[in-house]
């Protein structure tokens, strides 16, 4: 056996190895940098996998995720809005699920179960911000940081104000 085909022999064994101790995630990662050194740079398939990038896209849909909760207290805070607005006149018009209107237990239940929601949408929102801070500082198949410490904290006072808005704090 030539010296190269030792060292061909060994290197299989020990990539073998390495790719025990991989998760899932990571070997996928890998893959997709390796298709996407074998575009030629400037094409619109190479801008398209720089777009549709693994990290990239897992930020975007926590991103997504955020504006989706912020969207869910907004909607909230409009309910219990208009529902203790039926309490205060008397005029009550929500019903249940058989069509029948609420009575004023049912509907300060109703407002209770409300608030209890847009809650945890509050607290849900400050484990999303964290999650995202895992992106900081990584970079994408084109060798681009995805996102940096700057536009974390940028990130971070705009979420904060978005949750001001709707009458909360990220800490609440």
């Amino acid at each position: 056996m030539s010296d190269k085909g030792f060292r061909d022999g060994q290197k299989e064994k020990l990539m073998k190895e390495i790719q025990k101790t991989m998760t899932p995630a990571e070997a996928a990662r890998i893959k997709e940098q390796r298709e996407f050194d074998s575009i030629e740079e400037g094409t619109f398939s190479y801008e398209l996998a720089l777009h549709l990038d693994q990290l990239r896209q897992a930020m975007r849909d926590e991103q997504g995720q955020i504006d989706k909760m912020l969207h869910n207290i907004s909607l909230l805070n409009n309910s219990i809005a208009r529902c203790e607005d039926e309490i205060r006149t008397g005029d009550i018009k929500q019903k249940l699920d058989n069509d029948l209107v609420m009575n004023k237990k049912e509907l300060l239940t109703h407002i209770a179960h409300e608030k209890w929601l847009k809650l945890n949408e509050v607290r849900a929102i400050a484990r999303a911000v964290q999650k995202i801070r895992g992106y900081v500082g990584h970079k994408d198949v084109g060798g681009k940081m995805i996102m940096t410490k700057e536009q974390y904290a940028d990130y971070v006072v705009d979420v904060r104000k978005g949750l001001e808005e709707r009458g909360h704090d990220i800490f609440d």
